[in-house]
């Protein structure tokens, strides 16, 4: 998760970890400058899990494929206010 969090590329998404355990991670995104910038432009919101399910596994392919990637929330689900998307890693 340190790796996430530090990579300046995802830096902006301000990534969180809501649970870490020896066996499960929960990284929800709180900021999302793409997002907001398109709401505030009048254009919603852009579907983008498939671009966080293909980036975040390039992580988890260089860091340790046993770990396996679901999500609970990203665009173009619904979401709460406070967080854009919600990751859990587990490792197999």
């Amino acid at each position: 998760m340190k790796v996430i969090q530090l990579d300046p590329l995802l830096y902006v998404f301000e990534p969180t970890v809501v649970e870490l355990t020896e066996k499960k991670t929960v990284l929800r995104m709180t900021n999302c400058p793409p997002q907001k910038a398109r709401i505030r432009d009048g254009r919603g919101e852009f579907p983008c899990k498939p671009v966080g399910i293909n980036m975040l596994n390039a992580y988890i392919r260089v860091i340790d494929p046993r770990i396996e990637l679901t999500h609970a929330v990203c665009p173009p689900d619904a979401h709460p206010d406070h967080f854009w998307c919600e990751w859990h890693f587990e490792m197999a």
